[in-house]
């Protein structure tokens, strides 16, 4: 299961 990935890019994707 990758669901860091996911995790990861919506970290960056999100702007805060």
């Amino acid at each position: 299961v990758y669901g860091w990935t996911i995790v990861i890019l919506f970290s960056l994707t999100q702007p805060k």
